[in-house]
């Protein structure tokens, strides 16, 4: 896409398995607020989405997003509500790098639509905690990431 005079990749990527019945989300580098919305809109018009009640953001490669800001959570949040509403019962685990306090608010900000949503260190306790084998989920962040950098 392009971004200035430059072409940037693409910092969110994600995948729906239905195998895993679980929605799988990697965002590598710094994540604008158009980037985070993009995203959202792409994943939740995919028909595939959600595979089932698992969703599983792994942030830790993300960088610090300083043009994330608490207003662009609220809006973030109340659009992720208005998707989430039709979806059934889901579970979500968010693991970011030290953006902690933005991913707690929007865990604060969704938690009365996802009722089971968790910020966790890493993404392998958040696979315990899904019921996802992280041997499974680990090659495919890894290829989501290695789509993000190339």
């Amino acid at each position: 896409m392009p971004f200035g005079d430059k072409l940037r990749a693409v910092p969110i990527n994600y995948r729906c398995d239905a195998e895993l019945r679980c929605t799988i989300i990697v965002w590598d580098g710094d994540v604008t607020p158009e980037e985070w919305s993009r995203h959202l809109d792409r994943m939740t018009s995919d028909p595939a989405f959600p595979p089932g009640p698992l969703l599983l953001s792994d942030l830790s490669t993300a960088g610090e997003a300083p043009r994330i800001s608490t207003e662009t959570i609220d809006e973030m949040a109340h659009r992720w509500r208005g998707h989430a509403e039709g979806l059934g019962p889901l579970q979500m685990a968010i693991v970011p790098n030290s953006s902690w306090a933005k991913a707690k608010q929007f865990e604060g900000e969704i938690s009365d639509t996802i009722r089971r949503i968790m910020v966790f260190n890493e993404p392998w306790t958040a696979c315990a905690w899904l019921g996802l084998d992280a041997d499974t989920v680990r090659p495919i962040i890894a290829e989501l990431r290695a789509g993000l950098r190339s």
